[in-house]
């Protein structure tokens, strides 16, 4: 395996990233449905509750590096939801 292999592998991953990430975002505009307001905390940390830990299953993921990072996704996913329930 050379470097250009990797790279590509590593493309094709991140295709597949961004369209499950488009696809989560999909699901949150749709459950907003049913929802009397955007945010619910205690969603929000049972979900990061267990991606934390579902990442320490996996040596090389830092929980707190995917906390921060899920923490992002649900902010977008909470802006995305109140754009989309605001139309």
């Amino acid at each position: 395996m050379d470097i250009n292999v990797i790279r590509e592998n590593i493309d094709k991953i991140d295709q597949q990233i961004l369209k499950l990430l488009a696809d989560r975002m999909q699901q949150a505009v749709d459950v907003r449905k049913f929802k009397e307001k955007t945010e619910d905390k205690g969603r929000e940390q049972q979900v990061l509750k267990k991606v934390a830990a579902i990442a320490s299953s996996h040596s090389l993921l830092d929980p707190a590096f995917v906390e921060k990072l899920y923490k992002a996704i649900i902010e977008e996913s909470k802006r995305i939801q109140d754009t989309s329930y605001a139309k």
